[in-house]
């Protein structure tokens, strides 16, 4: 019976939510579009116009808003207002902050929400935009058109650039954008190009190569000057994701044409832009403790905001910093935030959890907590003594790889805790708590977020603040467009007990999925490989590099902190990478990157870098050469891991997908690397292959590992024993086209 009861008072909690959020803008919405249609059949299309603004201004979040803007760009074209109609399409090109990768909710309140950041804006509406876009431009003096045959392949190369940032793991996007805009080297052609090229960049959380992208914009003079104001705001949101505070600040002035702060009379910018900025600019005052400036920010946007969210959480906010402002402030001290990670998804042992990890809920009644080193003593609450926080599964078996890798059911699990929020009125919390105790020594906080693709909600967005046991404010962050998964990185000292509240905000609810404490290891040298001809680097970059590993062994809170060495030493090496290397250098430039990345929170990217740097291995040595580096490079990864066990290693290792670790890539290398080099001695190739699944050495054969293995032993002449590696395949890991084509090579 009590449990009915609390069914039924969730339930009732939550589609009273449902309707504060989505209630007006649906009436609104739907009273707009009648009239705005009736009165341009009478011949009123600057009415009609109106009656579309002053929807659009007020739910510019509501779904289908950018069939809405297309619609006023026609109207304002048709009245010869070419500034207006150039703003609408340039609005309808945005790409969007946020990004899932399932395009299935369970609700269909929530697949609406969730079809506007899993599909691409659809072919047929982007070629109207370019073409509402191009018949502005002459008349209004405001770039060059592009010739009427130019527009479709443009179009379907845009296209093809956006469906790409829709693929968890492509790069193809960034590279598509550049080379459209090199292509089509005209004002604003190539010019939107780049802005959408640094739209993925930040949806990535790559600040450092945003920024120097929208430099170069912010750099010279746009035309029309609408891009001008939307590479300024992209550009304050790069420096402030980068904490670069001070030149954000003066970024938002010129996205807003007057000082943000003093709140002067701005004219040029759309409600838009000018509601990001002040929002951008409240948040870098809050973050940064200034707590009465942030209040007068805050105001603005719940005063003077045309959309009804945006004044909503204004007024929230009001109340959330004045309930800081009660704390004494630490900032920094003993808790230092990073650059937060959107790349690494939901396999976070890419980079995540080598001394401990709790995955939130994947064991359906309880987290699954471990790790090898000290452990993470944890303790979830809310700010309601009688709400306990809840577990919740999703799906037991998830195909989104934002959803957080489960390394036992070797699968990605939707599962998180929450405040079980949704029961209660949106702003009447109750937050998440959760009660760490850090081990001694400096460590990396992780906590892992996911708007879950289920039940995907679009205004989810937290604070995280972080106290310590004198109730000392020690750090804030902010949770938002998190479909894809961000992981919100700090660098904390222990041995101390801190209190991280997960504040709810406007949210439906807070949901967390997952705790990682890793260690700060200093970025390694490059192995020096016996074959590979020496590395020619400047004495600079190799001092710049050795300072660096210094800094963080030795004081990692202040190697970690902006302004650090470690930013410019990545963005040298970047230059240095890109201009003409000798043979041997290039490998060792590509394994500094891969530290350099890693120490930034960028795993990701770090691990394509070392996969790089395996390849261009291959392009310097050859033959036995070749082998023997990879098998000196496999020993070296190894020695360097001898503060922890064989054990401890073979465990981490188990939490990789198959084959995914930095060992068992060198191990198939080399296995791919050795029938060739030793094909004119078979015999020698088969003794240096019969080691792997027999000793400790090499890396345990995983399901490719076996493929590999296989496929090298039949092309060394060692028939027989690809046939009973395949029959241990078909054993463990069944039948398939794998399988058939080497079993089918052995019988050839």
């Amino acid at each position: 019976m009590e449990q009915e009861k609390l069914r039924a008072a969730k339930r009732e909690g939550y589609f009273t939510n449902r309707a504060s959020y989505d209630a007006g803008a649906r009436y609104a919405r739907e009273h707009a579009l009648q009239a705005a249609s009736d009165l341009e059949q009478q011949g009123k299309p600057s009415a009609a116009l109106a009656a579309y603004q002053a929807f659009y201004h007020a739910y510019p979040e509501c779904p289908g808003g950018r069939e809405i803007t297309l619609k006023m760009g026609a109207l304002a074209r048709s009245l010869g207002d070419h500034a207006a109609a150039c703003e609408y399409y340039l609005q309808a090109l945005e790409t969007g902050a946020d990004r899932c990768f399932s395009t299935y909710a369970r609700l269909s309140e929530n697949q609406r929400y969730l079809d506007e950041v899993a599909k691409p804006l659809p072919q047929e509406m982007l070629e109207e935009a370019f073409e509402g876009l191009n018949a502005c431009l002459r008349p209004g003096k405001l770039g060059d058109e592009l010739p009427q045959s130019a527009l479709p392949s443009f179009a379907d190369r845009w296209y093809s650039a956006l469906r790409a940032t829709y693929l968890p793991t492509s790069g193809a996007w960034l590279s598509g954008w550049l080379a459209l805009a090199e292509q089509v080297p005209v004002h604003p052609w190539a010019d939107l190009c780049r802005l959408a090229a640094a739209e993925g960049l930040l949806r990535e959380a790559r600040y450092s190569e945003a920024e120097r992208l929208l430099g170069q914009l912010c750099g010279k003079a746009l035309a029309p000057p609408q891009i001008t104001r939307r590479a300024a705001l992209l550009q304050a949101q790069a420096l402030m994701g980068l904490r670069r505070f001070r030149e954000a600040e003066m970024a938002l002035n010129v996205a807003c044409g007057a000082s943000v702060i003093v709140g002067e009379r701005r004219t040029g910018a759309s409600p838009e832009v000018l509601d990001h900025a002040c929002r951008l600019l409240a948040w870098r005052l809050e973050q940064a403790g200034c707590f009465d400036l942030a209040s007068r920010c805050y105001q603005r946007v719940a005063r003077e905001s045309l959309s009804v969210w945006q004044r909503r959480q204004g007024e929230y906010a009001l109340k959330r910093v004045a309930e800081l402002s009660r704390q004494p402030l630490a900032l920094g001290e003993s808790v230092l935030s990073l650059p937060e990670d959107r790349t690494a998804r939901g396999y976070w042992p890419l980079g995540y959890g080598l001394e401990s990890y709790v995955l939130c809920g994947q064991q359906f009644y309880l987290d699954r907590a471990a790790g090898s080193g000290p452990a993470l003593i944890y303790h979830f609450a809310t700010t309601d003594a009688k709400e306990p926080s809840r577990l919740w599964v999703s799906a037991k078996r998830d195909g989104d790889p934002a959803a957080p890798w489960d390394p036992v059911g070797r699968s990605y699990r939707s599962a998180n805790r929450d405040d079980c929020g949704e029961r209660r009125a949106v702003g009447e919390g109750p937050d998440l708590l959760v009660t760490l105790e850090v081990p001694a020594g400096t460590h990396l906080l992780s906590l892992y977020f996911v708007n879950d693709h289920n039940y995907y909600e679009p205004n989810r967005e937290y604070t995280v603040s972080i106290t310590d046991a004198q109730q000392r404010l020690q750090a804030l962050a902010e949770v938002r467009d998190f479909g894809g998964g961000v992981y919100k990185r700090f660098a904390v000292s222990g041995p101390q007990k801190l209190l991280v509240r997960l504040w709810r905000n406007l949210s439906m609810n807070v949901l967390i999925s997952g705790l990682f404490l890793d260690p700060p290891k200093s970025p390694a040298t490059a192995p020096q490989l016996t074959s590979l001809p020496s590395a020619d680097l400047s004495p600079q970059v190799r001092d710049q590099y050795e300072r660096t590993a210094a800094e963080v062994s030795e004081k990692p809170l202040a190697a970690l902190r902006a302004g650090g060495t470690l930013g410019p030493l990545v963005d040298d090496l970047q230059r240095l990478l890109s201009s003409s290397l000798s043979p041997g250098t290039r490998p060792t430039v590509l394994w500094m990157l891969a530290e350099g990345h890693r120490l930034l929170g960028q795993p990701r990217r770090s691990e394509e870098l070392f996969d790089q740097y395996l390849t261009s291995l291959g392009a310097v040595l050859h033959g036995q050469q070749l082998t023997s580096a990879y098998d000196e490079l496999a020993a070296v990864l190894q020695s360097r891991e001898v503060d922890r066990s064989p054990l401890v290693l073979a465990a981490e290792r188990r939490l990789c997908r198959d084959g995914n670790h930095r060992l068992d890539r060198v191990w198939k290398a080399y296995l791919r690397a050795l029938p060739s080099a030793y094909v004119d001695s078979n015999a020698r190739a088969q003794a240096l292959l019969a080691p792997f699944g027999k000793t400790s050495r090499y890396a345990s054969l995983s399901r490719t590992g076996l493929l590999i293995l296989a496929e090298a032993c039949l092309r060394a002449g060692q028939g027989e024993r690809a046939e009973k590696l395949l029959v241990e395949y078909k054993s463990t890991y069944g039948q398939d086209a794998s399988y058939d084509r080497l079993r089918a090579a052995c019988h050839g």
